[in-house]
């Protein structure tokens, strides 16, 4: 792939294609020195600031939702109550390390990788 194809890949992206890309790949354009690379760093930067803004979105509404939950559970326990509290939770978690990877550094591995692979050196020795 080109540099050229690479820009093109970044900029579907922030247009809403979808594609996923790694933060590897991301990683190798935090230090542009091209033109091109330049773009693609900006491009990278526009996603990641569209992307926290949507997340941030989620995480107020399923904060919103686990208060409703938590509120409705002071007065009456009931099933749906439990349910939405517990959904919520795991969502508000989910959405946590989420904004966590697009902040965390390129190359920076998430701390539970690091263990696993940690006792997986220790394992095959």
């Amino acid at each position: 792939m080109s540099i050229r194809d690479f820009a093109q890949l970044y900029w579907e992206r922030v247009e809403g294609s979808g594609a996923k890309i790694p933060k590897g790949m991301d990683a190798a354009f935090a230090n542009p020195d091209t033109e091109d690379e330049r773009r693609i760093k900006a491009l990278i930067g526009e996603y990641n600031a569209a992307q926290v803004t949507k997340l941030k979105q989620e995480l107020f509404k399923q904060r919103a939702r686990l208060a409703d939950a938590e509120r409705t559970l002071q007065t009456k326990m009931t099933k749906a109550a439990t349910k939405s509290k517990r959904i919520a939770t795991d969502k508000i978690d989910a959405t946590l390390r989420r904004l966590d990877d697009i902040r965390r550094a390129g190359g920076e591995e998430r701390g539970l990788c690091t263990v696993f692979r940690a006792v997986a050196r220790q394992v095959s020795s």
